[in-house]
């Protein structure tokens, strides 16, 4: 049973946002017992959730010193360029924008202790310490040669790491080993690499498989996405789209392609209107633009959207970085998405597509398995998805030795390691596979024979290009800068032969001639080792080819290497179903019964809390409208919630048949740890942060004398505030948010307070309540203070430190004054300009306040320096 550790952060989850798999769960517990902790799981199977409740936990038992301030125990986040760089949707970048969203890292203040960058070399050139490191699409770090890989394991230090990668091996099953260097790199010291062997489906019986095995100490995950879902939902049947047989689409010439490519379209587009393609390209104007061009010609139309009239077309050029997250949905959508690889091999979901066309074709099955995954998610809808690819019958170029590696990687070490869904193989790609070797050879003597020094100088030059073309914030998707000659074929292979394993950079060598002769040898060496491999095709290799073409039932499994063999073979193939298989051997696991109770326990509040969460609310909600702050903070008048709720709850909701017409006394006794994720709250905590903000100059080293004329304190936080979803009523948002970008709408909507007359012994008298705003302004503020002071911690870099308990110093700037005050008053004494034109000028004078107002007390205290003999 796992060791018991009080987790914050899961009690203010939003069951609405995002459900945990007791799968993903286990991943916290493999950090607490590894330093080093590696999740392979199938493409769409939640590794991004998975590694954000990883971060959430870590982040909450490694606090920052704030004493002195360091990285030391924050997390950095390296993952694709696509996935880091920010947009109006994705402030932050999509991959933290899905774990803000859904996770959370606001409530818990850990927005600012997370960094997240793209995994060019550039990131990576200052020392840093980190407290956990996690790199996504760890697969793009395994070239050792690579810059990005050098700098990486030089300059970055971590407590913890994690590897997060649906294709974890790219060249061969010594890949595996690649991932334990770089984790001793960054952890600075031997990590178990013991895993690797057991990773090994020889001899492996189906329930001893990697992704049969549960075990939460063990360091590596491969999981589908169908047993993680399967073990949580009682009774689910799998609903991702079949993968049907993948299709080869032959052309005579590269003169053809396109047309091949169009009536192959247009055929499957007769047969259903539904059908809908993802064209993956290598380059934007050489390929994307010319297919558009083409589709033109057949009558289509280039649209972002459907058209009802119409064939649309779309080319993604990552010119706009909000341009991928419009084709996520399901419906209206272009028949036809034209995009690089390099843009969109990651990171993104097109549920509401059913075919990936490989215009291009990589060498290698897991940027295959990338691309299919783009389609392959558990909220497609797609009755079938299919996996197309285009190649010559006569015209032998780098698409088709690509397609011939990929094969031989897939069949030679794949799956010897790793259990993994069918991408790439069907009857008619192994027939074909088994008759190219001969024309891979002699292209392959080809590209040698025209490599020489005058070609690898302008190979290094267009290399050069389109390094730094990719690099800081550059269009990763762009056209060759300058374009091949397009018809210089043999330079045009040559350099698509290079694109995807080479990458150069002056920083890298001593001069130009070192760094040309560098290129020149590697691209000589890979040429070499290819012909030796295609040169020995293996027995074993040859014989798992005939068995799969005798056994049609693989391709929509899980499928393996096994080393017993019905055939009389050395070893043969194996296939395992992800539920009945996979998922029922973990539950039958009593490691998982164990941890499947403690699991349980672990989210039974959250769970709980579900049920009462919108009416809760909505409580909440009601008290602030109603400016009765005693039910948004009872402990100031001596009450609680706890006493309050019940009350509530009985006076509201007794006569109810709904499941939550009494308050569950786990919810009333966890309630104050449970309040801060409800969205009222999560509200108001992003307001006091807003305010907070402007306490200091821009440069945010000093406190603010004045304010600038443009700067209106309250409006701009409304306007914040009015751009976030925190999951409130429709009632509420429109109530104060609706058209914020108004401002001259403030005035009314917030400046007039309740008056209240009341009758004691007769006398007529005039009751002040504060409106609930500036109570809230007053509430969130009283107790700081504009004490700061000023800590040396390196060189010339100075911090600020809070002072949060009121008192004088007298050596420092500032006096006891509550922020409240600085807030509304200027130096001078007078109200800021945004205080007195919104709120303070309509302010009454009161004869007496509520005694238990204490929200108005103060405020009425400090904008009209009004006294009372509070009275009842």
């Amino acid at each position: 049973m796992p060791v018991t550790v009080k987790k914050k952060w899961l009690n203010l989850l939003d069951p609405n946002k995002v459900i945990l798999y007791p799968l993903q769960f286990a991943n916290v517990e493999r950090l607490y017992s590894n330093d080093a902790v590696y999740i392979f799981d199938e493409v769409g199977s939640g590794k991004t959730i998975s590694s954000g409740i990883m971060a959430l936990d870590f982040l909450e038992h490694h606090p920052r010193d704030d004493a002195r301030w360091s990285a030391e125990n924050d997390v950095l986040v390296i993952t694709t360029n696509a996935l880091a760089r920010p947009n109006e949707v994705k402030v932050a970048g999509q991959f933290l924008g899905d774990w803000f969203d859904k996770l959370p890292f606001s409530d818990m203040g850990y927005t600012n202790r997370v960094r997240v960058v793209n995994n060019h070399h550039s990131k990576f050139k200052q020392r840093l310490s980190y407290g956990l490191v996690i790199i996504d699409e760890a697969h793009l770090f395994l070239n050792r040669d690579s810059l990005r890989y050098e700098l990486l394991t030089a300059n970055i230090t971590a407590k913890k790491v994690v590897f997060l990668s649906a294709t974890p091996i790219k060249y061969s099953s010594s890949d595996l080993r690649t991932y334990t260097e770089i984790a001793e790199a960054l952890l600075k010291k031997k990590v178990d690499s013991s895993w690797l062997q057991r990773l090994n489906t020889l001899d492996k019986k189906p329930e001893d498989l990697i992704s049969s095995y549960f075990d939460v100490k063990f360091p590596v995950t491969r999981y589908f996405k169908d047993t993680v879902k399967s073990l949580q939902i009682e009774g689910y049947k799998k609903t991702v789209a079949r993968r049907y047989e993948t299709q080869i689409w032959r052309y005579k010439s590269y003169v053809n392609k396109n047309e091949v490519l169009l009536e192959n379209i247009q055929t499957l587009y007769r047969e259903s209107k539904a059908n809908r393609f993802v064209v993956f390209t290598r380059y934007v104007e050489r390929e994307a633009y010319s297919i558009g061009k083409y589709l033109e010609t057949a009558g289509f139309v280039s649209s972002n959207t459907e058209r009802a009239d119409q064939l649309t077309y779309y080319i993604v050029t990552g010119r706009n970085t909000q341009e991928l997250s419009d084709f996520s949905a399901k419906t209206g959508l272009p028949t036809v998405l034209i995009l690089t690889y390099q843009i969109a091999e990651q990171g993104l979901n097109l549920p509401g597509y059913n075919h990936i066309i490989n215009y291009h074709i990589s060498a290698y099955p897991s940027a295959l398995e990338q691309r299919y995954g783009r389609i392959d998610r558990l909220d497609s809808e797609s009755e079938a998805i299919y996996n197309c690819f285009l190649l010559g019958t006569s015209y032998f170029d780098s698409n088709y030795l690509n397609f011939y590696s990929a094969v031989y990687t897939y069949l030679g070490s794949l799956l010897k390691y790793l259990p993994s869904r069918n991408t790439l193989l069907s009857p008619d790609i192994l027939k074909a596979y088994t008759s190219m070797r001969y024309e891979a050879e002699r292209y392959l003597k080809h590209l040698l024979s025209i490599l020489n020094d005058q070609t690898v100088s302008k190979l290094y030059d267009h290399l050069l290009a389109l390094e730094s073309h990719s690099g800081e914030g550059g269009l990763i998707s762009a056209s060759l800068p300058p374009n091949p000659n397009p018809t210089d074929e043999d330079f045009k292979n040559l350099l698509d032969f290079c694109r995807e394993d080479f990458s150069v950079s002056d920083e890298q060598y001593a001069n130009r001639v070192e760094a040309e002769q560098s290129l020149q040898a590697g691209i000589r060496d890979k040429i070499d080792n290819l012909l030796k491999d295609f040169s020995k095709e293996s027995d074993e290799r040859t014989k798992v080819i005939d068995f799969l073409l005798n056994n049609n039932n693989v391709w929509d499994h899980i499928f393996y290497q096994k080393g017993q063999s019905t055939l009389g073979l050395s070893y043969d193939v194996g296939w395992i179903d992800p539920i009945v298989g996979c998922a029922e051997f973990i539950s039958e696991n009593n490691a998982y019964k164990e941890y499947l109770a403690y699991f349980n326990q672990q989210i039974k509040l959250p769970m709980e809390f579900k049920v009462y969460r919108d009416k809760l609310n909505l409580y909440f909600e009601s008290a602030f409208n109603n400016n009765d702050f005693n039910f948004l903070y009872p402990e100031i008048v001596k009450s609680s919630y706890k006493e309050n709720l019940k009350e509530y709850w009985d006076k509201n909701y007794k006569d109810s048949t709904e499941r939550d017409k009494e308050l569950s006394p786990l919810i009333l006794e966890n309630i104050k740890d449970l309040l801060p994720s409800l969205p009222v709250f999560r509200m108001i905590a992003q307001f006091k942060s807003e305010l907070l903000r402007f306490i200091l100059t821009d440069n945010a080293e000093f406190y603010r004398d004045r304010f600038n004329g443009d700067v209106h304190v309250f409006a701009y936080a409304m306007a914040r505030l009015a751009s976030r979803d925190f999951g409130l009523s429709k009632e509420f948002y429109n109530r104060y948010f609706a058209d914020t970008h108004k401002m001259d709408q403030y005035k009314s909507q917030f400046g007039v307070p309740v008056v209240k007359e009341i009758s004691d012994k007769g006398e007529v008298k005039k009751v002040s309540e504060a409106t609930n705003w500036l109570k809230l302004v007053y509430h969130l503020t009283r107790k700081e203070t504009y004490i700061c002071k000023l800590r040396r911690i390196y060189g010339e870099t100075y911090t600020l430190e809070y002072v949060f308990t009121p008192k004088v110093d007298h050596t420092m700037r500032g006096y006891d004054v509550p922020l409240f005050n600085y807030f509304i008053s200027r130096n001078s004494g007078s109200f800021r300009t945004w205080v007195e034109n919104n709120l303070v000028n309509h302010i009454p004078r009161a004869d007496y306040i509520w005694l238990k107002d204490y929200w108005s007390d103060g405020i009425l205290n400090a904008v009209r320096k009004q006294t009372f003999e509070i009275k009842l």
